[in-house]
């Protein structure tokens, strides 16, 4: 299986969120569906979510939402992509 097809569980998220110390931010995240529904209960209560547990993050980048070129060339590789909106980041484990 080629690395970026998903499996049946699996979907493709881009979380938009605010870090702590840093501000905003995007993460695109692959993670199981059972993953994706708590993400997107625990992002409605607005608990802060930690991205390094989520799944595997796939990219990120500062700023609201990745340059369009980015995004776009993300859509064509991955096709559709679940969009979470959080308050908040607890933690991030990339650079």
């Amino acid at each position: 299986m080629q690395q970026n097809q998903l499996t049946k569980e699996e979907t493709m998220v881009l979380i938009s969120a605010k870090h702590q110390e840093k501000g905003a931010l995007w993460a695109l995240i692959r993670m199981s569906l059972e993953t994706y529904a708590s993400v997107a209960q625990a992002a409605q209560d607005h608990q802060p979510l930690n991205l390094s547990t989520l799944g595997e993050v796939v990219d990120t980048g500062w700023g609201d939402l990745p340059e369009e070129d980015v995004l776009q060339a993300m859509y064509a590789r991955y096709g559709d992509i679940e969009k979470i909106r959080s308050d908040v980041v607890s933690a991030l484990n990339t650079e």
